[in-house]
């Protein structure tokens, strides 16, 4: 994984503004993509047995009213990352938001899930691979976007 965010970092030094709106599109959307997908599972008991390894035992009132009230807000970011994607460049803050604190969050409380056995390592793996594919690539391009940004106001600012 390493050696193909490496490549990855390579290939786009001298990358244009207009691939870096692409690929800043193409981040968000499928960042909604598996948000939604996430959405969808929180939803669905049999698919948290399934992806999250749970038993009847997890199955409370409580717990599925807060696994209803992550879902929500889980929704809520999925609007928010379509949302940014029609207007990628304008909005590449998103992408920065969604890797700090959320996905560094949703991260940490999974590690504390595995440790207490309240999920499965098939999950945390799944898991995981999620965050490893997208928080350097989110943070790469904002990084990139970004300098785009401090180029234009610098080229913008009046000479003495």
């Amino acid at each position: 994984m390493y050696i193909i965010h490496c490549l990855f970092f390579q290939a786009m030094k001298g990358i244009s503004v207009k691939k870096i709106t692409i690929m800043l599109k193409y981040a968000m959307i499928t960042g909604g993509i598996v948000d939604l997908l996430m959405v969808l599972v929180f939803l669905t008991p049999y698919f948290r047995i399934v992806i999250f390894g749970e038993t009847g035992v997890h199955h409370t009132p409580q717990y599925e009213w807060s696994i209803r009230l992550v879902a929500s807000l889980g929704a809520a970011w999925t609007v928010l990352l379509f949302w940014a994607a029609r207007k990628p460049f304008e909005r590449k803050d998103i992408l920065l938001f969604t890797v700090f604190p959320l996905m560094s969050g949703a991260y940490s409380a999974t590690l504390a899930g595995l440790v207490t056995h309240a999920l499965s390592v098939r999950f945390f793996v799944l898991f995981t691979m999620i965050t490893v594919a997208h928080c350097p690539f989110f943070l790469y391009l904002w990084i990139k976007a970004r300098k785009y940004d401090s180029d234009k106001i610098d080229k913008n600012k009046p000479h003495a």
